[in-house]
C-alpha cells in the first residue's frame, strides 16, 4: 500500500518524497537588497518628473495671467494692468483680471484673498503652508515687479504695451512669496534663508521653486511664460524695467 506523501513534499521518479526547496535568510536579504538598490536608482528619476511636471503646471497658470493681462490691455487703450506702491495693498491689482478668470477672485489685502487652488503654483499648494492670515493665496504665490514704484507713494504705474521696446524680456509676474517683487530680493539667499518660505511676508523675493530651487517661472509683457534661472533674474535689469526706461510707463500719483 503506497503513502500519501505530506503536504510539503513531492514524489520523485522512484517515488520517495522529495522537500521543496526553499529561500535561504541570505537569498532573501540579497532579493531585498536588489529591490532597494533599483528603487534607489528610480526614485530620483520620479522626483524629477514629478518636479517637472509642477515647473508645467505653475507655467500653464502664469500664460493664463500673461492672456487675461493681453485681454485686459485691449480694451484700455492697450494700458497693462497695474503695479501699485502704497495705499494699495495685496494683490488689489489682480482685480483688473479678475473678469478673464472662470472663477472669481476676490482679493482685500494681504492675506485676505479667495482664489481658486488652480492659480497656485503647484509646489505651493503641496508645501500647505499658510500665511499670516492662515491663508494660502495669491500673495504669497506670485509677485509683479515694484521696482519703478520703490519709496514712491500712492503711485500706479501702468505700462502702454505698444511702447515698450523689450515686452518679451520685462516680466510681468512671477514666483515670489510677496505681492510685489524687488531686485534687491532677487537674490536667492533671502528665499533660501525662509527656510520654505515660511514667514517670508516682508521679503519681497523671488521665490525659486523649480529647478532645484534655482529657477523661478515669469511670464512676461508679451505673454510668453518661461522658466528662468536666478543669476538671469538677479543681474538683467531689463527684466525689471523697460529698455526705453521710463518711456514705456504712465505714472499715476494722488
Amino acid at each position: 500500500m503506497k503513502t500519501k506523501p505530506k503536504p510539503y513534499c513531492r514524489v520523485g521518479k522512484k517515488g520517495a518524497p522529495v522537500m521543496k526547496k526553499r529561500f535561504t535568510l541570505i537569498e532573501l536579504l540579497i532579493v531585498i537588497a536588489i529591490i532597494a538598490i533599483l528603487a534607489s536608482m528610480l526614485l530620483p528619476a520620479l522626483n524629477q518628473a514629478r518636479s517637472r511636471a509642477d515647473s508645467i503646471g505653475c507655467l500653464g497658470i502664469l500664460k493664463q495671467f500673461g492672456a487675461a493681462n493681453q485681454f485686459y490691455a485691449s480694451g484700455n487703450n492697450d494700458f497693462s494692468i497695474t503695479t501699485a506702491r502704497s495705499g494699495i495693498t495685496g494683490w488689489r491689482y489682480i482685480q483688473c483680471l479678475t473678469p478673464f478668470f472662470g472663477s472669481p477672485v476676490d482679493t482685500l489685502g494681504y492675506g485676505e484673498n479667495v482664489i481658486s487652488p488652480a492659480l497656485i503654483c503647484p509646489v505651493k499648494r503641496k508645501q500647505k503652508k499658510t500665511n499670516s492670515a492662515g491663508k494660502m493665496g495669491i500673495d504669497d504665490t506670485y509677485g509683479m515687479s515694484w521696482e519703478e514704484v520703490i519709496g514712491k507713494s500712492y503711485v500706479m504705474y501702468s505700462k502702454k504695451m505698444n511702447r515698450l521696446k523689450s515686452p518679451g524680456e520685462l516680466m510681468l509676474i512671477s514666483d515670489g512669496v510677496n505681492f510685489g517683487l524687488q531686485k534687491v530680493a532677487a537674490d536667492p539667499a533671502p528665499y533660501w534663508w525662509f527656510d520654505g518660505e515660511t514667514n517670508s511676508k516682508s521679503a519681497f523675493a523671488t521665490a525659486y521653486r523649480h529647478g532645484g530651487e534655482r529657477r523661478a517661472n515669469s511670464v512676461f509683457y508679451d505673454g510668453r511664460a518661461a522658466s528662468v534661472d536666478y543669476t538671469e533674474i538677479m543681474n538683467n535689469d531689463g527684466y525689471w524695467t523697460p529698455r526705453d526706461g521710463v518711456g514705456g510707463v504712465v505714472r499715476t500719483a494722488w
